[in-house]
């Protein structure tokens, strides 16, 4: 969090710049914690993996939006996303996050700074999908600017909650797909398999010993015409 506060201090850089900066630093912290993380083994096919984060590099290149979605069964699941992905292309990346995470003390902080949108729920009972239409609206505004101007990674859940029920993927939410429609976005899948089991969804705190799985892959490639900035 000192990092990321001494970053957004610096009066010479633009908000966006702090923002990438601090999510840059962010990703390394994360990165640094894994490490020391021996109790948990990640595979993947590492070949086909350096192609997927290549081919989402040329997009950021290329000036395309890119959406990523993440299957959802733990807290684990956006932390290792930033743990497992290239620097380069988690600080160009921002997602969606349940508003009450921005009031979780020291952490809520380091979210807002690295320029995560806030989704508010009308409700925290479990399962309960809907928004406050206007207030969502006007984050997802925002979103669409920075995806849109900064050839942005959005990197979200469109299950929307954590599955009780790894194994079967929940219904995608329909308002989840806003962003890549509007933005002929390029989309990908990041699947992980056994992150409930480092980090089971009734407990607190994860970093149980597990053995975790990951792939990526293109689900549909950017329409033509998609926007270039």
């Amino acid at each position: 969090r000192a990092v990321v506060e001494l970053i957004h201090n610096l009066p010479v850089f633009s908000q966006q710049k702090k923002e990438r900066l601090s999510m840059k630093a962010f990703c390394y912290g994360l990165k640094a914690l894994l490490i020391s993380q021996l109790q948990l083994k990640i595979y993947c096919d590492e070949s086909q993996s350096q192609a997927s984060w290549d081919k989402i590099r040329s997009n950021i290149k290329s000036r395309r939006a890119t959406v990523l979605m993440v299957n959802h069964t733990s807290r684990l699941d956006g932390l290792l996303t930033a743990m497992i992905a290239p620097a380069d292309v988690i600080k160009r990346s921002r997602s969606y996050v349940s508003s009450f995470v921005f009031e979780i003390p020291i952490f809520g902080g380091i979210v807002s700074r690295i320029g995560h949108r806030p989704v508010h729920f009308k409700s925290d009972a479990d399962g309960f999908f809907s928004v406050d239409k206007d207030k969502q609206m006007k984050e997802f505004v925002k979103m669409s600017s920075f995806l849109k101007h900064n050839h942005g990674i959005l990197v979200y859940c469109p299950e929307g909650t954590i599955n009780k029920h790894p194994k079967k993927l929940l219904s995608f939410r329909r308002g989840s797909f806003k962003h890549a429609s509007s933005l002929r976005a390029e989309m990908w899948s990041l699947t992980f398999v056994n992150n409930n089991l480092a980090w089971p969804r009734k407990i607190a705190l994860g970093g149980l010993p597990a053995p975790i799985f990951y792939s990526i892959k293109l689900l549909t490639e950017a329409a033509d015409g998609s926007p270039k900035q």
